[in-house]
């Protein structure tokens, strides 16, 4: 958001929050018997200055907080900021917290808002029953309903609980017989949280997707398959760089897809996974190899395929061979013009401009 006024200069109306150290804010929810509500920034987080500019000074959302909560804002990157992220587990902005006055988690939200779901999240959070901390017991005490864990998987989604989620899943959907297992509500909560769902999607639902042919309509059945594997392959190259790349678990997945004859668009999953292992490896002209082969054989359909060359491209900027860019370059400006979106060619302009090192 360049140009956008700093955060003091644009709250001046709106949710009043609380000034004073973070002991002071402990006591006066504890003295108030209120929650606090914590809403986590920095100074470069573009989607916090929204939230500051637009979302907290809405009238309703203002009436709201200012009734319910001790509100208090706090550059995570500075003093105790600093402690709390690692306190609360916050790994991305803003995330947006709702504490009781011993200091303790009840609700997280990671992620911008619109004023009708901000004040929705601080109804949810005011529900000691459906808040984060109260689904948590709720689990501890043995509750399984599908729609509770529905609604738990929805709200650990949005606190970064990738594992708890994947462990969920895996424990309490994997464990069920077949007539509990091939059911809609199953099948709503493997949709909603594909990503970690993978492994029983892999093990379970594939090899016997006619079953909830059975309960579900056929093509949800197979958009969400589609959604869940795509994103997953996908999710190698975003990972191409970083530690959360596991070459074992790209292996199986390399595996599972050619096994898969039958199954519609692997031979689109594997291209993507090979781009990211590739990329990994920094084997630069294999990547181009599959990129040029994603190209030629119309792999993914229009809506996935030019976002896969884009990212991919990108990375390939990032060689310091310049060859190897140019080769990059040259793959760029031969593609059918309707490989790109109208809407994706300025990315791709950018993109190019990186692979030319102007950018």
């Amino acid at each position: 958001m360049l140009g956008m006024p700093e955060r003091a200069l644009t709250q001046e109306v709106g949710i009043e929050f609380s000034k004073g150290s973070w002991k002071k804010q402990l006591n006066q929810a504890k003295r108030q018997k209120k929650l606090i509500f914590l809403d986590c920034h920095t100074k470069w987080c573009g989607f916090c200055k929204v939230l500051a500019q637009y979302v907290f000074t809405d009238p309703e959302v203002a009436r709201f907080y200012n009734q319910h909560f001790v509100n208090v804002e706090m550059d995570m990157e500075e003093g105790v900021g600093v402690e709390l992220v690692k306190r609360y587990g916050i790994h991305a902005y803003p995330t947006l917290l709702f504490i009781n006055a011993q200091g303790e988690l009840e609700d997280y939200h990671a992620g911008y808002l619109a004023p009708k779901e901000l004040i929705a999240l601080g109804e949810r959070a005011l529900k000691p029953e459906n808040n984060l901390a109260g689904m948590q017991k709720r689990y501890a005490a043995g509750e399984r309903e599908p729609e509770m864990l529905r609604e738990y998987l929805r709200i650990l989604s949005k606190a970064y609980q990738d594992s708890l989620m994947r462990e969920i899943i895996s424990t309490d959907l994997g464990g069920l017989d077949d007539n509990r297992f091939y059911t809609p509500e199953v099948w709503n909560i493997i949709e909603e949280n594909g990503q970690a769902a993978i492994s029983l999607l892999i093990s379970r639902v594939i090899p016997n997707r006619d079953k909830f042919y059975g309960v579900v309509e056929k093509e949800r059945v197979d958009q969400g398959i589609d959604k869940a594997l795509s994103a997953k392959a996908i999710s190698f190259i975003h990972n191409a760089g970083r530690k959360s790349f596991h070459p074992e678990e790209c292996r199986q997945l390399k595996e599972f897809f050619l096994s898969q004859k039958a199954l519609p668009y692997a031979g689109e999953y594997l291209a993507t996974i090979y781009a990211g292992e590739y990329l990994h490896q920094k084997e630069y002209t294999q990547v181009l190899n599959v990129l040029e082969d994603i190209v030629k054989y119309h792999y993914f359909r229009l809506d996935s395929r030019d976002e896969v060359l884009n990212f991919t491209l990108r990375y390939v900027a990032e060689c310091e061979d310049m060859e190897i860019r140019k080769q990059g370059m040259e793959l760029l400006d031969a593609l059918p013009r309707t490989t790109i979106r109208e809407k994706k060619k300025p990315m791709y302009e950018a993109t190019r401009k990186m692979l030319a090192g102007k950018e």
